[in-house]
């Protein structure tokens, strides 16, 4: 069955095959009739769709030539529509076109039946299939809607609507996380998106509470300053009063505020979900991540190794690099692990395993904004982030 993808770079796939969408106007004007599937779409409604700042005298005939381009690609040509190829149909409707399209058949359809079912089991109170169906519709992003066309200048309000649905569904999973008590396994993922998007209250409230639970009630009252900072710039407000009052419960350590009661965990088991979060966080941003696992000898760094290894796929491991003992390395070594991890890398989480001295050699080590730390002693691991 022919595939469409929007959530992400646009993409038709046919079987294993991708097909080529070649020229701006033919994957402009697919990109629009995407995301109004079925609706009978008005020229004029493309034209502006693709020229926003005024459409050139030849625009309808531009348009009309994409189109044709399109339906050759889609394979149609002038076959009868029984004998069409399944999955998608271009046709003239007046006063315009449509696009006929089977629901599995596109991403963003089945991103929202599956977000939509887990926000049902979400209010039901079945909170680990309410985490399977959200993360499993999350997991069809592959970047930013349409972000070819984004990145071209196309701004059509429809993308930022599905932000918008992504960003909600994540929140959902989050809430889910966190009532099952994974709050170790998702701090880091949601330190990455509230710090991308500061003035949303939920996400804010979430990663305080996720924050406070990780035993780290400092950086969570240090988020709300954050908080409060963006929401007064950006859009001349103060922060709700739900949030205003968890703010106080954690400065109280208000007891409605621990985790949900549950059974004890591995060893290595939150730490070892840190590096799948993060692991996560870098092939969904498509940026490196580099985690530092800091610890005196016996303390588990290569068992968390074995462990990361072994709870992984193959694909997975193609983005992982491990440095090990990187205390004993000179400095010429350090700064190269540090430089791969700058921003404009390709998705990479990179491990690096060390002993405490390092910190005394190199005491701005971990300071990067895609730096996470994790130190393991023989007790309870201590947790500290800087993205």
């Amino acid at each position: 069955m022919r595939e469409f993808r929007i959530l992400g770079p646009l993409e038709v796939v046919d079987g294993h095959r991708r097909l080529p969408l070649r020229g701006a106007n033919r994957r402009a004007a697919l990109g629009y009739l995407l995301l109004n599937p079925n609706r009978v779409v008005a020229t004029g409604e493309l034209v502006t769709a693709l020229w926003p700042h005024g459409a050139p005298p030849t625009a309808r005939k531009m348009l009309h030539n994409a189109v044709c381009g399109l339906r050759a690609t889609l394979g149609e040509g002038g076959a009868a529509p029984e004998s069409r190829p399944p999955g998608a149909v271009l046709l003239s409707r007046p006063p315009g076109y449509v696009l006929r399209l089977d629901a599995d058949g596109l991403d963003l359809a089945r991103f929202r039946r599956l977000a939509g079912a887990g926000r049902s089991a979400l209010a039901a109170g079945a909170w680990a299939r309410a985490a399977a169906l959200l993360g499993q519709a999350l997991e069809l992003w592959r970047g930013a809607a349409l972000a070819d066309l984004a990145e071209a200048g196309i701004a059509w309000p429809e993308l930022r609507g599905l932000e918008g649905e992504r960003t909600a569904a994540l929140e959902d999973r989050f809430e889910a996380e966190l009532a099952l008590g994974r709050h170790h396994e998702v701090v880091a993922e949601l330190e990455a998106e509230a710090r991308r998007d500061p003035a949303r209250e939920r996400l804010a409230s979430l990663l305080a509470l996720a924050l406070y639970r990780c035993g780290r009630q400092v950086a969570a009252l240090e988020f709300f300053r954050l908080h409060r900072a963006a929401l007064r710039e950006e859009l001349g407000l103060e922060p709700g009063r739900a949030l205003r009052e968890l703010e106080r419960a954690i400065l109280n350590h208000h007891p409605s505020l621990g985790p949900p009661p549950g059974g004890p965990r591995p060893r290595d088991g939150p730490e070892l979900e840190l590096l799948h979060s993060v692991l996560r966080v870098a092939r969904r941003e498509r940026r490196p991540y580099l985690v530092t696992v800091l610890g005196p000898a016996g303390t588990g760094k290569s068992r968390l190794l074995a462990r990361l290894s072994e709870t992984i796929d193959r694909d997975e491991r193609s983005y992982v690099d491990v440095f090990e003992d990187i205390h004993r390395a000179g400095e010429a070594v350090l700064e190269s692990i540090g430089r791969t991890a700058e921003m404009s890398g390709p998705a990479r989480l990179i491990i690096a395993t060390a002993r405490p001295e390092l910190i005394e050699q190199r005491p701005d080590w971990g300071s990067g904004r895609n730096h996470l730390t994790i130190t393991l002693d023989r007790f309870e691991p201590d947790y500290s982030a800087a993205f």
